[in-house]
């Protein structure tokens, strides 16, 4: 919730949310008017879903802070509009903030460039 005061029952929630699932249970995603002119990959879907259900959240003062979509157990896809979510323990924050910037180093070191100038 935005407003910190407030507390919304998870079955309202769950409502919301469920409503949303439901307009696309049973249908074919390629004939949607929605889904017409693009790609329908995993991240197509996901991005879509995310800023739908975030929409329909902020109608109600609560912020969606991430979306999960998976095709299977192994294939998940993370929408946010954050570059990183904290987590409840902050060595696993400092441990995922830590490869951000190991990939950015590698990164520059393959093609040559330096940023911290």
């Amino acid at each position: 919730m935005k407003d910190k005061s407030e507390d919304i029952p998870f079955f309202k929630l769950e409502a919301i949310v469920s409503a949303f699932v439901d307009q696309y249970r049973g249908k074919y995603l390629n004939e949607l008017p929605e889904f017409q002119k693009c790609e329908n990959t995993l991240e197509t879907l996901g991005d879509h879903f995310y800023e739908e259900l975030k929409r329909r959240l902020e109608k109600i003062g609560m912020e969606l802070y991430q979306l999960d979509i998976s095709e299977n157990p192994l294939c998940v896809y993370q929408v946010s509009d954050r570059l990183l979510l904290p987590t409840m323990n902050m060595d696993t924050s400092n441990r995922n903030y830590q490869k951000i910037f190991d990939d950015i180093l590698r990164l520059e070191s393959m093609t040559g460039v330096n940023n911290s100038q």
